[in-house]
């Protein structure tokens, strides 16, 4: 994004934010058919620093670095590999199930009601996850009254975040804007949404939750129907260069197996539907996290199982589908899987069980 674009679409998505949540600044039906390509969606996906495997529709291998694509975000629009935390980060009190952040050694990673991480790197050693004012060359890091705000120097990016989930993140590939009932709004220099905490639309990209229904048969973007089970999110907007749909393992999975249930199978064909039509020409990438219960070599093993699955069916779904996979295990957690006084946070690991789904734009 250029500098004069930057400047552009920061006065749109205050307007954005003023109207984001409200019925009259959205158009359209509340529910968006699988297969209709606006149903993509952006988010930011940090790198991961996992083994991986790299894989089209003939060859398998492993592959060092990042997936390839033909257009869109470079290398350097993808954001840094934050260390795994050091404690479980429910411990910190500054992660609950609808958002927060995260602090290892130098590393803040911002974590959104709709499910969007997104890290930085502020160049100091943050000593106290909870409170405190750090600068370096990079920028500032402010933790204070139960939010963490970054401002980087120069035009560079600035990120807000409570522990309702709620935020802003502005950097050079857009803007975006959530609310605590998780309603989205964003713009980039190639558009300009709004997405209600339901799935209801603006005229753009939409965002929200994946559903079924109670037979497994029936998935739909948005508003849930009758018996709707929600079974993954996808927010609405770019920031750190790809696009990005998760599901949660829960619905995703047999218990304790790595064989998808009808309401997996069901996911993985609408989620192939979905992305289809966006990702000819580069290769998807398949990321599998888990709570924390367990070793992180078993977690880590366990992540990589359930994403080949995935992985797989993608292929089966779209032919000629280049994947890569990954898992990240316990590494990155997007909900706290114990509570502050260290007792178990059974909601807080369900979340964390998940598959996402991601390419570049």
């Amino acid at each position: 994004m250029s500098h004069r674009s930057f400047r552009r679409i920061v006065p749109s998505v205050l307007v954005a934010a003023t109207c984001v949540g409200l019925t009259a600044c959205n158009s359209g039906d509340a529910t968006v058919s699988p297969n209709s390509a606006s149903a993509t969606s952006t988010t930011s996906t940090p790198e991961d620093s996992a083994p991986s495997t790299s894989s089209d529709s003939g060859s398998s291998g492993t592959s060092s670095g990042g997936s390839s694509s033909s257009s869109g975000a470079t290398e350097a629009d993808e954001q840094p590999t934050a260390p795994s935390p050091t404690t479980d980060p429910g411990r910190a009190d500054t992660l609950t199930t609808s958002g927060g952040w995260i602090v290892s050694g130098s590393y803040v990673t911002f974590v959104y009601r709709s499910g969007t991480r997104y890290v930085v790197d502020t160049g100091t050693t943050i000593s106290d996850p909870k409170t405190g004012t750090y600068k370096s060359g990079k920028g500032t890091l402010t933790l204070k009254n139960g939010q963490a705000s970054w401002a980087g120097n120069g035009l560079t990016a600035r990120a807000t975040v409570n522990r309702q989930g709620a935020g802003s993140v502005i950097d050079r590939t857009g803007v975006i804007a959530i609310t605590a009932d998780g309603s989205v709004a964003c713009a980039t220099d190639k558009k300009l949404a709004f997405v209600t905490s339901d799935g209801r639309r603006g005229n753009a990209s939409t965002g929200g939750a994946i559903f079924v229904d109670a037979s497994g048969k029936r998935t739909t973007i948005g508003k849930p129907g009758d018996q709707g089970t929600m079974v993954g999110r996808y927010s609405v907007c770019n920031v750190g260069g790809r696009s990005s749909v998760e599901a949660f393992d829960d619905v995703l999975f047999e218990f304790n197996s790595d064989k998808l249930s009808p309401t997996g199978a069901a996911f993985v064909k609408a989620a192939a539907m979905t992305i289809a039509p966006e990702v000819g020409g580069r290769t998807v990438r398949v990321v599998g996290h888990t709570d924390s219960k367990g070793t992180p070599a078993a977690n880590m093993a366990l992540g990589m199982r359930r994403a080949t699955t995935v992985s797989n069916e993608l292929k089966r779904l779209i032919p000629g589908l280049s994947t890569e996979v990954r898992s990240a295990g316990q590494t990155q957690p997007t909900a706290p899987n114990v509570k502050p006084d260290g007792s178990d946070d059974p909601q807080g690991r369900a979340m964390n069980r998940r598959v996402e789904i991601s390419w570049k734009q």
